[in-house]
């Protein structure tokens, strides 16, 4: 009755496209929160794993493995098939007094359900679509209204990073989601990037120190790599097993102090922060870099000149940081500009990747007295 009352409501003037289309389409977009959702649910109750790689097998069946409601899990397998996360097929109840109402129950992987085996990914898509994050985006229209992020409201903390600070498991979940993106740009970075004319090397915000390692791997001749990161990070780490005697894990913040180098990298990590935060970083590590340092900003270039494009994901992580962390996606020309309140200045920017929809980017750094 409600679709009937829009339908009839609703007129494009000087326009051939149906509005029943249009309408649709206003409705899909609406329930892009639903299909998250249900893509966590699936995440967070590991059903993957429960489905033979090249089996199949009854919701009845799968129910009793998992230990949940049959009838509430068939009704997420239902929805997660209408996304294209598994595939309900022919096959046979085991059960004779189980009713699917003219369907199988009868579920088995699809590639997007195969991806999604994978524990790294699992964990973004916890990370993106656990409570935190998605009620980030619940105060959207103050910050719109106000030009002011109140996470206070939404999540309960003042910043996110209040949130991991005070909840392990979010922790953990976030570091490992963060080593994963730095694995997939990992390939382009270490290739394009050049790391062979510098003594130390301090990965910023390095997390589980995944990147420090892979350049120590490839580049002898660099003396020292310190993952530099907050001490809640660095004593939860769960992958410390470098064996390489000049890997060092450091805690620290970049808002106060950094350890003395001649390259200091920041991999998504400048994007977390707003411009008058940006410059207070730069300026704690202008006190510590050696002379002729530089610094390597890697991080997703956004696209100018994107009027209506629809296919770019650059505009979707740079709203993202804006109701995560009051941050922002910045190419060359927005560092220029943070940089005048700064004694460093852009060098260079790189496009050295294009991946996941978007561009990565290499935004190289040197104190002015350099150039």
């Amino acid at each position: 009755m409600e679709m009937e009352m829009i339908r009839m409501q609703t007129t494009i003037p000087n326009s051939n496209i149906n509005p029943e289309n249009l309408i649709q389409s206003i409705f899909d977009i609406v329930n892009g929160y639903r299909k998250c959702k249900v893509l966590y649910a699936a995440a967070e109750l590991n059903i993957s794993k429960f489905i033979p790689p090249n089996g199949k097998i009854h919701v009845s069946q799968l129910a009793n493995q998992m230990n949940v409601n049959q009838d509430k899990l068939y009704r997420l397998m239902r929805s997660l098939t209408n996304v294209g996360v598994f595939k309900e097929v022919d096959g046979e109840s085991p059960d004779t007094n189980v009713d699917m109402v003219e369907s199988s129950g009868v579920f088995s992987h699809s590639q997007l359900s195969m991806i999604i085996k994978d524990d790294s990914i699992r964990d973004v898509i916890r990370m993106l679509g656990g409570s935190s994050q998605m009620n980030a985006w619940n105060s959207i229209v103050d910050t719109v209204k106000t030009g002011k992020l109140d996470l206070q409201s939404s999540i309960g903390y003042q910043s996110y990073w209040d949130l991991l600070e005070n909840e392990p498991t979010e922790r953990e979940i976030f570091d490992r989601s963060m080593t994963t993106f730095t694995k997939k740009m990992g390939g382009p970075i270490l290739s394009h990037c050049d790391f062979s004319h510098f003594d130390t090397i301090v990965d910023c915000g390095g997390g589980e120190g995944w990147l420090i390692e892979e350049i120590l791997k490839k580049n002898n001749i660099i003396k020292n790599g310190i993952n530099f990161d907050l001490d809640a990070v660095i004593k939860t780490k769960k992958t410390n097993t470098c064996q390489d005697s000049r890997f060092k894990d450091v805690a620290g913040s970049f808002f106060e102090s950094v350890p003395e180098a001649d390259l200091y990298i920041f991999k998504n990590v400048l994007h977390n922060w707003n411009e008058s935060s940006i410059v207070e970083i730069l300026q704690t590590v202008s006190k510590s870099i050696k002379p002729n340092g530089k610094i390597y900003i890697l991080d997703i270039l956004p696209e100018r000149n994107l009027k209506n494009e629809k296919t770019s994901l650059a505009v979707w992580h740079d709203m993202h940081m804006m109701m995560i962390c009051d941050g922002k996606e910045r190419d060359g020309c927005d560092y220029e500009k943070i940089c005048i309140q700064t004694d460093f200045k852009v060098e260079k920017v790189n496009t050295i990747s294009k991946t996941f929809g978007f561009s990565i980017g290499q935004i190289i750094l040197s104190k002015v007295s350099n150039l």
